[in-house]
Order: C-alpha cells, then sequence, then structure tokens
C-alpha cells in the first residue's frame, strides 16, 4: 500500500499534502513520533490513529527488513531484545 491509500484507509486523506511537502514517504513514516506529527498540523486525535495503526498496512515491510538486518548484523538476536539486556545488566552492577 502506498501514502496515499494509507492513509485514506484510516479516513485521513486531509494530510497528504502536509506528508509530501515534508518529503514523507514509506521510509521515513516508521520514525515519525507525536512530535512529528503535531508540528505537520495532524490533529491529537488523528495523530493517536496513526501511531496505532503502525502496527501493520505500510509499516509492515518497512519494520520487517530493519528487523531481519538487525538479525543479520548481531548474529541472530533481535536488536530490541540486545538492547534491553545491556540496560538489565547496567542496572544490576
Amino acid at each position: 500500500m502506498d501514502l496515499r491509500g494509507w492513509l485514506r484507509s484510516l479516513g485521513l486523506e486531509q494530510y497528504e499534502a502536509a506528508f509530501r511537502e515534508n518529503a514523507i514517504d514509506e521510509t521515513v513514516l516508521p520514525d515519525l513520533t507525536d512530535q512529528d506529527l503535531e508540528k505537520l498540523g495532524v490533529l491529537l486525535g488523528h495523530r493517536r490513529k496513526l501511531l496505532r495503526s503502525e502496527s501493520g498496512g505500510l509499516f509492515a515491510d518497512v519494520r520487517d527488513v530493519v528487523f531481519m538486518d538487525n538479525l543479520r548484523r548481531f548474529g541472530g538476536v533481535p536488536l530490541p531484545l540486545m538492547g534491553r539486556g545491556i540496560c538489565d545488566m547496567r542496572g544490576a552492577a
């Protein structure tokens, strides 16, 4: 699904121009924060809807690539698990 289709599926197609004007595409979407969306003029309820929708549709392909890259680079241990383990170890010292 492309950006336009994804926004339409959420009923938020009015933000397409703001996304395009700010060079936000499928590769940038997973990194957007609530503050980023607010700067783009996205209303609070719509920001929540956009952020909740990250788990499916447009984000799935990008997240799969990042996950697989982390597996390859870190010897089969997903990066989020590694990070959590390192933090836990530091706190125990």
